[in-house]
């Protein structure tokens, strides 16, 4: 029977109303997001569900890049949503974080209690938005050799490797427009994320003493369930040193893992993020002879409830 993974999205998965038909639809999903708030309320002086799902009429494509509200928000409904699934019996056999993710993989067995991964992002967030200038990132529909063709490159680092002709460049905001300008003009298939930093870049330098100073915060080292690392493009089973560092510095290997992954055997990997981008991905990267399976389950499209009965059924 093939192994079960379950997927975390990091920052540029986000929108607004992400999640909602579920909180309508899941009493168990509805309750463990509240419960969730209640601990935003106490800790950031305001409702997380009233910026999720806006009282106003709000597009989805609307830009969501806040930190101090993306941040929790993507912790919130991944974390309420893998407790929704724990509920109703199901369990991972390994865990998969992307970038910010990996926080949220952590948060969902204890080894980040969720009181303690919520301060850790929202404290992380906030030393983004005092110590590093303003920057974003750019998903690049083309092969990363590109970067190598044009010094409109130079101030870029490729943040992302997801696989064949999708990789995601991090940079300061002059040269995120510069690039994207240059992008445009190739006619080189691009989107702009919805985020503010440069994650995964020099531009997080700024916090690394920070970072490292930490060491005193001791969280439990061994995980109950392995992670599946894309900042170690291999599977833990214990914390290495300076982890929470370097999984937000280190590049995101999403192709080089899933390959290393899919030669020890054949997966049903479950995206547990907002957009189901984990396993759109997958679905360019898995070769044809590949029997994994791909199952999201929150989307833009509203069919979260029948996304999880089919989950269960299959499971």
């Amino acid at each position: 029977m093939s192994k079960v993974i379950w997927m975390f999205s990091g920052q540029g998965s986000q929108y607004f109303d992400m999640g909602r038909d579920l909180y309508k639809a899941n009493p168990v999903f509805r309750d463990r997001m509240q419960a969730c708030d209640a601990h935003c309320e106490r800790l950031l002086g305001f409702s997380i569900l009233e910026i999720i799902y806006p009282r106003a009429n709000v597009s989805k494509s609307a830009p969501f890049d806040n930190l101090h509200h993306t941040h929790p928000a993507l912790l919130c409904i991944q974390y309420s949503l893998a407790q929704t699934l724990l509920s109703q019996g199901m369990k991972p056999d390994l865990m998969l974080g992307y970038s910010l993710g990996e926080w949220v993989a952590l948060s969902v067995f204890g080894v980040l209690p969720f009181a303690a991964a919520l301060e850790s992002v929202v404290e992380q967030a906030d030393l983004l938005k005092r110590c590093t200038p303003p920057g974003g990132m750019l998903a690049v529909m083309a092969s990363p050799d590109i970067v190598d063709s044009s010094p409109v490159y130079q101030d870029m680092a490729i943040s992302a490797h997801n696989f064949r002709n999708h990789f995601v460049l991090s940079g300061l905001k002059q040269s995120i427009d510069r690039v994207q300008a240059h992008l445009r003009a190739s006619e080189i298939t691009h989107q702009r994320l919805p985020v503010t930093v440069a994650f995964h870049s020099p531009a997080m330098d700024a916090i690394e003493m920070y970072y490292k100073a930490q060491g005193h915060r001791k969280y439990p080292q061994s995980l109950t369930i392995p992670l599946v690392s894309l900042a170690y493009t291999e599977i833990l089973d214990i914390l290495p040193e300076d982890f929470l560092w370097n999984i937000l510095r280190r590049p995101v290997f999403f192709e080089k893992t899933i390959r290393r992954l899919e030669a020890d055997g054949d997966y049903h990997f479950v995206d547990l993020g907002p957009s189901g981008t984990l396993a759109t991905f997958l679905k360019y990267l898995l070769t044809p002879d590949s029997h994994s399976k791909i199952s999201p389950i929150l989307t833009p499209f509203q069919q979260a409830q029948v996304n999880l009965e089919r989950l269960e059924s299959a499971l």
